[in-house]
Order: structure tokens, then C-alpha cells, then sequence
């Protein structure tokens, strides 16, 4: 039983009032059953809602996951199909710009990369045909010197050094007249200025001096050396040291002289004979005619005592 009072001060009188407990508490428990009942069904509609919610939420994301590992992997024509209206569509709309952004970037990169690793290659093969062409000069038999358009040394290799006795730094600067030995006339020097300064290659052969005073000969071609323009920047001299060459030259001129001279005492030795010869034949041919003569007669008329 339920029960409750009230005091009615008024009158004095206390009021009662009981009632069942089963009958007090038949409503609370339907109530408490409703609210079971909406409590498990909201609970339900939230759950589903909220799986709902996060399929069509982490299935985007997830597409949009893979489009990105395989937008780094190199797919760079990999897209995202947007096909909602709310912020996943927003996001995918973005990736897609940036993506499109991005591989217009990186397609430019690469194709400058390319062009960037021709010109490196080229650049290489230029520098490796310059690396020959310097060893070449620099282990070259012949004298190499180039100069300035005024003539002033620029570069000698090192077969100039050993052949004059000078070194780099003395001659760098220079000009090539420091080698003159004074034999030559001015009028071949200006010959040859007039010749390369043209434009043409000039060749012919130097009496020079070396540092330590003693001459050689030298056999020299001048060239000219022109840019990308066509305008001349630098004189090359290529020098061949013939002074070896030169003595031979002039011993075979000397024994040529020599032999010219012997070729012309036995020319006269020889007409000499030849007119002692004639004279012996014509003396001596008389008396052996006249004793040729006797010795018939002496056959014809003796024979029978000559028997």
C-alpha cells in the first residue's frame, strides 16, 4: 500500500489517502517500458545512422587515399569521380585541381629535366673533346703557340719550353720577337703580319734564338683563330723544329759540292786520257804498219828459209 496525509489546520482534521502499490505503480512501469521501447528503437536508428554515416564518409576518404598513393606512384592522369554536393564532393573537386596543377608542374619539370640532362651530356661530350684537344696540344712533337690579336702570348705548350729554354711565365704577355735572332728582314715579318691579320695562313722557316743565346730553325705555320661570329680573336702558331734537318741539309749541299767538284776534275782527268790516248794511237799506228809492211815482204821472199 501507498499512502499519503495532509493537515487541513482549519479544521483540524488530518487527511488520508492510500492506495494499492501495484495500482499506484501500473502507469510508471508502462512508461517505463515506452521509454525502453524509444530508447532501444533511437538507439538503433542512431547506430545505423551513424554506420551510415561512416560508410559514406571513409569510402570517399578511402578513394581519395588511393588516388593519392597512386598520384605519388607516377599515375598522374589519376582522377576522383565526384558525384555528391557536400564537403567529400568539395574535397575531391580540390584534389583533382591540385592534382591537374600538380602534374602540369611536374610533366614541365620532367621535360626540363630531359632537356636540362641533354645539355649536360652535350656539355660533357664538349668538355671530354676539349680534354683531348688540350693533351693533344700539350703532348704535341711540334711547338704550339697562340697569341692575342696584337700579338702578345697567350699560351706555349711544352715542347716550346724545351726547345727555347723558356718556361711559361717568362713568355706569357711577350710577344713572339723575343725568339728573333735578327737574320730576317723586317719586310718578311711585316709579310706575315699582313697575311694572318687577312684573314690567311702564313708558312715558312725562322732563324731563331733560344734563351741561352744558341740559334735553330724552325719550320712555322700561322693560322688564324675566329669565333661564332667570324671575327678573329687569336693567332695558333704550329712550329716544327728543323735545325737537325737544316745540318743534314747542309752536309748534303757541301758533299754535293764536293762530289760536283770531284765530277769535274774526273771530267777533265778523263778528256786528258782520252787525248793521250788518241795520241799514243796515232804515234805508235805508223811503225807497226811499217813493221806489218816488212814482215809480209819478209814472208814472201824468206818463206822456204823461214821453213
Amino acid at each position: 500500500v501507498v499512502g499519503a496525509s495532509i493537515f487541513l489546520p482549519e479544521y483540524g482534521w488530518m487527511l488520508l489517502a492510500e492506495i494499492d502499490k501495484k495500482e499506484a505503480f501500473a502507469s510508471l512501469k508502462a512508461l517505463v517500458v515506452v521509454a525502453l521501447i524509444i530508447g532501444v528503437v533511437g538507439a538503433a536508428a542512431v547506430t545505423g545512422v551513424a554506420i551510415t554515416f561512416a560508410v559514406s564518409t571513409t569510402r570517399p576518404i578511402k578513394y581519395l587515399t588511393s588516388a593519392t598513393e597512386r598520384f605519388t606512384s607516377g599515375d598522374f592522369e589519376c582522377r576522383m569521380e565526384v558525384t555528391r554536393k557536400d564537403e567529400i564532393g568539395s574535397l575531391a573537386r580540390s584534389y583533382n585541381i591540385m592534382a591537374e596543377e600538380l602534374s602540369r608542374v611536374i610533366i614541365k619539370d620532367k621535360r626540363m629535366m630531359e632537356a636540362l640532362k641533354v645539355e649536360i651530356e652535350g656539355r660533357k661530350r664538349v668538355e671530354e673533346d676539349l680534354r683531348k684537344l688540350f693533351n693533344a696540344v700539350e703532348q704535341s712533337s711540334c711547338s704550339v703557340v697562340i697569341t692575342d690579336t696584337k700579338g702578345s702570348i697567350e699560351y706555349v705548350n711544352p715542347k716550346f719550353c724545351r726547345v727555347t729554354g723558356y718556361v711559361p711565365a717568362e713568355v706569357i704577355g711577350q710577344n713572339p720577337r723575343i725568339l728573333k735572332s735578327g737574320e730576317q728582314p723586317s719586310e718578311e715579318y711585316k709579310c706575315l703580319w699582313d697575311t694572318i691579320t687577312a684573314g690567311g695562313e702564313w708558312q715558312g722557316e725562322f732563324h731563331n734564338k733560344k734563351k741561352n743565346g744558341e740559334f735553330y730553325w724552325e719550320y712555322v705555320s700561322i693560322s688564324p683563330v675566329r669565333n661564332d661570329e667570324g671575327v678573329i680573336t687569336h693567332f695558333v702558331a704550329i712550329k716544327e723544329d728543323i735545325t737537325e734537318r737544316k745540318r743534314v741539309e747542309d752536309e748534303l749541299r757541301e758533299q754535293r759540292d764536293q762530289l760536283e767538284s770531284l765530277t769535274s776534275q774526273l771530267t777533265a782527268s778523263n778528256k786528258e786520257l782520252e787525248a793521250f790516248c788518241y795520241s799514243v794511237s796515232h804515234d805508235l799506228r805508223a811503225p807497226l804498219r811499217s813493221i806489218n809492211g816488212f814482215s809480209k815482204a819478209l814472208m814472201e821472199n824468206c818463206s822456204d828459209r823461214l821453213d
